[in-house]
């Protein structure tokens, strides 16, 4: 089934060279549209928040959030996955905090 969404990435931990380079290739590598990116760094910690669009199928989805989080975890990242408010079925409710 094919969608057609947006939903944001948020990402926090200590900061480290390659990290953006990482997640984002993460994202576009896996036919995800990056929307908007913030940042945030103060005292060696990171404050990332991607807004990302897709238009792929739901098990593509998986498996780039999946490659996500995996991405994520080798450089002791905490990620969340939210809806965007003009989101109304939830498609991302399965998916948690890591």
């Amino acid at each position: 089934m094919e969608t057609s969404r947006e939903f944001g990435v948020n990402v926090s931990g200590p900061d480290k060279p390659g990290i953006i380079s990482s997640l984002t290739h993460a994202l576009i590598s896996n036919d995800l549209d990056i929307l908007g990116v913030e940042q945030a760094s103060l005292h060696g910690m990171l404050g990332l928040h991607f807004d990302v669009g897709l238009d792929v199928s739901t098990e593509t989805l998986d498996s780039a959030l999946s490659d996500f989080r995996t991405r994520a975890s080798r450089y002791g990242l905490n990620v969340s996955f939210e809806n965007n408010a003009d989101t109304s079925d939830g498609f991302l409710k399965d998916q948690k905090t890591y």
